[in-house]
Order: structure tokens, then C-alpha cells, then sequence
């Protein structure tokens, strides 16, 4: 069965809004452009407090540097990840382990506009 926009677009409501695991997007350089509101159970940090900052703020340090190469590697390969399991930085400076998985966009000349992702 085919999608046509009203149901896509419910589809994605019902997503953002009730699912409990992360739904975000990120621009070609790792900035989140958005963020449901499970930011606020999974990370301590209501969407407004996250929204324009870099993914890698939000990864414990220890994992910054694997997160990174990774991020390179699909933004070169234009693909995207597949049950990655990273910690997490809480607002409260706890860490919390997530997994993530992942989908790069690609304009019609190739060009990466970003990716859409989920954790939980």
C-alpha cells in the first residue's frame, strides 16, 4: 500500500508524539535541527534546550571519538547505522546507554542533506 502525505504526516505525529525513544534529525555537520520531546525522559533536556547544538555535546567523552568516525564514515558513504550502542550524557551529568539507528538523506545531485534517527 502506497503512502500519500496525510498518512505520512500522521504517521510522524503519532511517532514524535508518543513514542518513548528519540526521534531526531541532523544537519551534514551533526547539528540536531530536531528533537521529540523523549529528550526530556531519556536526557534530562526539554527540545529547546537541544536544538542547535552538536550531536557529540550530547555523547559521553569516552565515546566521542568512535561517534565521530562513524558520523564521518555514513556522511562519506551517504548511508546510514545500524544498532549502534553509545552512553549518553544526562543534563544531570548521568549516563545513560543508548542505541541508535539511523538514515542518511541525499539530494538528487548526491549531496547529503542530513540524516533521520531514533534511540532509545
Amino acid at each position: 500500500m502506497a503512502l500519500d502525505q496525510v498518512r505520512v504526516n500522521r504517521l510522524w505525529e503519532a511517532v514524535c508524539l508518543t513514542s518513548h525513544e528519540l526521534v531526531w534529525e541532523l544537519d551534514p555537520a551533526g547539528v540536531i535541527r530536531f528533537i521529540n520531546d523523549a529528550s526530556t525522559d531519556v536526557l534530562g533536556v526539554a527540545p529547546s534546550g537541544i536544538v542547535g547544538r552538536s550531536v557529540f555535546s550530547l555523547i559521553h567523552p569516552d565515546d566521542v571519538a568512535t561517534a565521530r568516525a562513524l558520523f564521518e564514515d555514513c556522511s562519506m558513504r551517504r548511508t546510514g547505522w545500524q544498532q549502534v550502542k553509545l552512553r549518553a550524557v544526562r543534563a544531570v551529568g548521568l549516563v545513560r546507554w543508548v542505541e541508535s539507528g539511523g538514515v542518511a538523506h541525499v539530494g538528487s545531485d548526491n549531496d547529503l542533506l542530513g540524516f533521520t534517527a531514533t534511540a532509545r
